[in-house]
């Protein structure tokens, strides 16, 4: 048999499979049947709360993709900020660790979640309207005062 490569070279070799035995059986055909999961194709991804991102697959099989790094610092308050809300590591933070979710300190991760208000919106509402009808009172308050006192003057 002769190969020829990418590069333009060539190799050749010979095999001989004359002295080959079998040993179990005769030779003959089997059926070839998968025993594997069918294809599938990536629907969505998502988070867990191992920190793990997951893919969910077509064929209802989900596999692990990525694990989220997360990193510690002997002294936070030691980053220096940047622009843009970000921190950069410094002299006075210490050396970082990249840890998983929720191991050696790191925090938890909770996907899914949506941060909880502290404020009661409808007491804020009613709030607002009151503060908005007495401003609207006082105004015409002081205009008719105002139109009082132009009348008073034009007497």
């Amino acid at each position: 048999m002769a190969i020829t490569h990418a590069d333009g070279s060539s190799s050749a070799f010979s095999l001989d499979v004359s002295s080959s035995t079998q040993y179990a059986s005769g030779f003959q055909v089997r059926d070839n049947s998968d025993d594997g999961y069918p294809k599938g194709s990536l629907e969505r991804i998502e988070f867990d709360r191992d920190g793990y991102l997951n893919g969910y697959f077509a064929n209802g099989q989900t596999q692990r993709l990525y694990r989220l790094p997360l990193a510690t610092f002997p002294n936070i308050d030691g980053l220096t900020p940047l622009q843009g809300n970000v921190y950069a590591m410094s002299d006075t933070s210490g050396a970082l660790t990249v840890q998983g979710v929720g191991e050696g300190g790191t925090g938890l991760l909770l996907p899914e979640t949506l941060e909880a208000s502290t404020v009661d919106l409808e007491d804020q509402f009613s709030r607002m309207i009151q503060t908005q009808q007495a401003y609207n009172s006082a105004a015409t308050a002081f205009k008719t005062m105002d139109e009082m006192l132009v009348t008073v003057r034009d007497l």
